[in-house]
C-alpha cells in the first residue's frame, strides 16, 4: 500500500487515472481540495477545503467482472461502516450515501481498459465530515448531525482499511 497525501489536487480521481501506470496497486492519494471534485455523471462535488474526506484508491489485477460489482461493494462498506454513528445511514443507487435522506457522502469507480483487459479502476470516495454548511440543500455532513467536530485522518484511515480488504 502506497497512501499519497496532497494539499491541492485538481481530483484525486483524475490524478490517480491520468497516472495509472505510473503507480502500484493500492495506492492511495487523499487530499485536503479539489479544485476539480467531481463525483457521478461528472456532477460537481462541493467540499471546503481540509473539512471532509476526498480520497481515491487504485486497484489493478481486477476483472472485467468484478469491476461492475465494485462501486455497490465499497458504497455498502461505508455505510456500514457510518451505522456505528447513524444508524438511518442507507445507500441509494448508484453512488449516493445518505444519512436521514441527505446525501453525506459518494463513491465513484472509472477505469482504464484495454481490449477486454482492465489495467487499473479507481475508486473515489467523498465523505462530509466537518463541513458546516453546503449550497446543496439536500447535503449533511457529521458534524451537521451530531454538532461535533470529528478527526478526518481516522475515519479515512478505518474506510481504507475496510475498503483495501475488498482487495
Amino acid at each position: 500500500m502506497t497512501y499519497v497525501y496532497k494539499e491541492v489536487v485538481t481530483s484525486t480521481q483524475t490524478e490517480l487515472l491520468t497516472y495509472m501506470e505510473d503507480f502500484p496497486h493500492l495506492t492511495i492519494l487523499s487530499a485536503g481540495f479539489q479544485t476539480e471534485g467531481h463525483g457521478q455523471f461528472d456532477r460537481t462535488w462541493e467540499s471546503s477545503a481540509n473539512q471532509n474526506i476526498l480520497c481515491s484508491i487504485l486497484v489493478k489485477h481486477v476483472s472485467m467482472r468484478r469491476l461492475s460489482e465494485i462501486q455497490k461493494e465499497v458504497s455498502i462498506t461505508i455505510v456500514n461502516y457510518l451505522k456505528k454513528w447513524f444508524h438511518q445511514t442507507t445507500f441509494k443507487e448508484p453512488n449516493d450515501i445518505l444519512i436521514n435522506g441527505k446525501k453525506i457522502g459518494g463513491v465513484i469507480v472509472e477505469s482504464k481498459t484495454k481490449g477486454s483487459n482492465v489495467i487499473g479502476a479507481v475508486i473515489g470516495f467523498g465523505l462530509n465530515i466537518n463541513q458546516s454548511s453546503f449550497l446543496y440543500k439536500n447535503a449533511t455532513s457529521f458534524y451537521l448531525e451530531t454538532q461535533q467536530v470529528f478527526d478526518l485522518k481516522t475515519i479515512e484511515q478505518d474506510i481504507i482499511e475496510l475498503i483495501i480488504a475488498l482487495f
